[in-house]
């Protein structure tokens, strides 16, 4: 048998492939092993026998495993002749700031030469260039793209890594040259139970790190973070080159000792190993993207081998990231998408959004349904603490009640001494909760929409839908003649 390729897909299985049958979240891909056989198909890699019929069992090659999808991870690894020997790969995590970093670092590199980017928003190589469906791809995907980005020539790759894809193994084996750490904060207990399991999935990252047989590697923490010292202490000093970025800490490797905002973005001023001066503007506004923007500088320096000088110039065009503190509306009043949806980072958007309001904050936002339940409570009430008004509105409901969701984020307010209809209001529909706050809003005032960032579909009980919080403003404003 020829083996030229690996999916999970049954419907993209042939003869040439291998079907692998994982049992997920919501499917088990076992129960699609006679689609892909009926497809052609004859090699499968498996967990289960006991759902392989006397037809396929008898006329296919089959592997039974444990651990599948470590095997399918290493596998997609090998089909596509490891593309991560031939490349300098960048790896980032964190909860908060992936994607921004990730943008960003790919910008600085790409000032340089071309380079492969795969985030949240969007992933590019020579031959494509798409919107993402997940933070990090699975493994097939993901090792099928670095090929490409090897077959065209290009010689890095930035990889947004989220705790998913190294739990679930979708970065199995890959040999990274760079690792940056951005934040932790609460997310994914849905998935984890704890917050000390969540943070080993990050630490897991930098101890394949570490394992990674690649030459003058490195790592990039923010120190500012309470879990970056623990980062550091995981990195394996005689193989990797520790470097740490800070705003308040004066002896770090890369220490951020002024910054300024200006009409269109921050100005900083960066010192390196406590003597060179790096002085740059970038159209990035908040102070979580001022410490993003010293861990991409770091990154593209140390291992990029970027001048100061071409980092000055590539970053005066670098425009943000969609859907991250994304301002889509100035005039008569402020419109900024963000993809908040965890406390920390909500409280985070409603205090930048307080310095540069002269008005009121209006906040529109939601939880996502099937996920951390507990945090919905206090969410809501750090919203009723930092907004002047929140509409409370539907964000990715998937297969739970919209009702029960509200009823969680409304025992936040409650909490808050709010009232009903005093302080905030529900408004299910999200399309109508944002016009609602657009007519509420006065000169002065942000309206801040926070959740669902730059998705482009919303998911209901009833299935996906076509939305996007930024799209939807410009809609409304032409709808509203602002």
């Amino acid at each position: 048998t020829t083996i030229n390729d690996i999916t999970l897909d049954s419907r993209t299985a042939d003869n040439e492939k291998i079907f692998t049958a994982i049992k997920g979240f919501q499917t088990d891909g076992h129960n699609f092993i006679d689609n892909a056989f009926s497809a052609g198909c004859r090699n499968f890699l498996v967990e289960d026998t006991t759902k392989i019929s006397p037809q396929v069992c008898n006329t296919s090659n089959i592997a039974q495993v444990q651990q599948i999808r470590s095997i399918f991870g290493k596998l997609a690894r090998e089909i596509n002749d490891c593309p991560d020997e031939n490349l300098k790969v960048f790896g980032i995590t964190g909860t908060k700031g992936k994607t921004t970093v990730s943008t960003l670092l790919h910008h600085l590199l790409s000032y340089q030469q071309s380079t492969a980017l795969f985030t949240t928003v969007r992933f590019l190589t020579p031959q494509t260039s798409n919107d993402s469906e997940k933070t990090t791809m699975e493994a097939d995907k993901l090792q099928h793209y670095l090929h490409q980005t090897t077959i065209g020539n290009w010689k890095q790759a930035v990889v947004e890594v989220s705790s998913h894809a190294v739990t679930l193994s979708r970065v199995e084996d890959i040999k990274w040259d760079c690792g940056i750490f951005t934040s932790f904060s609460r997310d994914h207990l849905d998935l984890y139970g704890t917050m000390e399991a969540y943070f080993q999935a990050k630490l897991d990252f930098f101890r394949a790190l570490n394992v990674s047989d690649k030459k003058n590697k490195i790592a990039v923490v923010n120190i500012d973070d309470a879990k970056g010292f623990d980062v550091c202490d995981v990195i394996d000093k005689k193989t990797v080159k520790l470097f740490t970025v800070s705003m308040k800490n004066s002896n770090a490797d890369y220490f951020i000792a002024e910054n300024k905002y200006t009409d269109c973005g921050t100005e900083l001023c960066i010192i390196r190993n406590g003597k060179e001066k790096i002085n740059l503007s970038i159209g990035l506004k908040g102070e979580v993207n001022i410490i993003n923007t010293g861990l991409a500088v770091c990154a593209a320096i140390e291992a990029g081998k970027m001048t100061k000088e071409e980092i000055v110039e590539a970053t005066k065009d670098f425009g943000g990231v969609p859907g991250r503190f994304e301002m889509v509306m100035t005039v008569p009043f402020s419109v900024m998408v963000d993809y908040a949806h965890t406390p920390e980072s909500l409280e985070k958007l409603l205090q930048e959004a307080r310095k540069i309001s002269s008005g009121k904050i209006i906040l529109v936002f939601g939880c996502t349904g099937d996920r951390d339940k507990e945090k919905r409570p206090i969410m809501g009430k750090i919203a009723a603490d930092g907004a002047d008004y929140s509409i409370l509105t539907n964000d990715d409901l998937y297969t739970e009640n919209q009702h029960d969701i509200m009823k969680m984020l409304e025992a936040g307010f409650i909490e808050s001494n709010k009232k009903i209809h005093d302080d905030y209001e529900i408004i299910y529909d999200r399309k109508s909760a944002v016009e609602t706050a657009m007519k509420t809003a006065k000169n002065g005032d942000i309206i801040l929409l926070a959740g669902m960032g730059h998705q482009k579909y919303q998911v209901l009980n009833s299935g996906k839908v076509a939305y996007n919080d930024a799209q939807t403003v410009r809609e409304l404003k032409e709808k509203l003649k602002y």
